[in-house]
C-alpha cells in the first residue's frame, strides 16, 4: 500500500505566465505534464479506487485555507475504454475517447473556503480539468479543489482527486486515491505563474 504516495515535480511554475498542466494515470502510472513536457511520474497506479458513494466537490474544501487564486471551468469527465499511451519521449501517439463531462464551475472566480459546488458519480477512469490563475502565495497547505466521498484524509475515496499549493509557493500538490494508497499522487516541480491562467488536467485511467 501507499496511502500518501504521489509525485512532486521540482520545477516551480513561472509567475505572470500561462502554464498548461496535465495529470494522467494510465497503464499503472501517474504522469504530470506542463504543456507537453513530462515533469513527474509515479508507477504505483495499478489498482483503482471506485467508491459506490457520490463524490462531493469543493472549490476550495472546508479543511484547509483556500489558495490565493482564481479558478473556473472545472469539469469532471468519465473516460471511455480507448487508451492513450504516453511514451517516455513525451509525445502522445493516440488520443483517448472521453464521454460527456459535467461542468462543476463555469465562471473563473476567487477561491472561497468550504465552497461546495455539487456531486458526481465516481468512475474507475476519470478526468478533472480546470483553469487556475494564482495571484500570490501563503503559509501552509492551501486548497484549490477537493473531490471526496466523505472526509479529508485517511480513507480511499477521500481524495479523488485533491489539489493544493505547497506552503508559500504556487507549486501544485496533487493527490489521487487508489486501492492500497488512499493518499497517492504526483507533485510537479514547476511553480504556476502568477497573474496568468493555467489549464490543469488530471487524468486517472485503468
Amino acid at each position: 500500500g501507499g496511502h500518501n504516495d504521489g509525485c512532486d515535480p521540482r520545477q516551480h511554475l513561472p509567475r505572470h505566465r500561462n502554464t498548461r498542466v496535465t495529470i494522467r494515470v494510465a497503464f499503472g502510472r501517474l504522469d504530470v505534464f506542463y504543456g507537453r513536457r513530462l515533469v513527474c511520474r509515479n508507477r504505483n497506479y495499478r489498482n483503482p479506487t471506485v467508491p459506490r458513494k457520490r463524490v462531493k466537490v469543493y472549490v476550495a474544501d472546508p479543511w484547509y485555507h483556500r489558495a490565493p487564486a482564481r479558478v473556473g471551468q472545472v469539469v469532471y469527465r468519465r473516460l471511455g475504454r480507448s487508451v492513450r499511451r504516453v511514451r517516455r519521449s513525451r509525445r502522445v501517439r493516440r488520443t483517448r475517447r472521453v464521454r460527456g463531462g459535467k461542468m462543476m464551475v463555469r465562471r473563473t472566480t476567487p477561491l472561497r473556503r468550504n465552497k461546495y459546488v455539487g456531486a458526481v458519480r465516481a468512475a474507475k477512469s476519470y478526468q478533472v480539468s480546470f483553469n487556475i490563475k494564482p495571484w500570490g502565495t501563503a503559509h501552509g497547505w492551501r486548497n484549490v479543489l477537493h473531490f471526496t466521498t466523505g472526509g479529508n484524509y485517511g480513507r480511499e475515496g477521500w481524495r479523488i482527486p485533491g489539489v493544493w499549493f505547497f506552503s508559500r509557493t504556487t507549486r501544485l500538490h496533487i493527490r489521487a486515491s487508489r486501492r492500497g494508497g488512499h493518499n497517492d499522487g504526483c507533485d510537479p516541480r514547476q511553480h504556476l505563474p502568477r497573474h496568468r491562467n493555467t489549464r490543469v488536467t488530471i487524468r486517472v485511467a485503468f
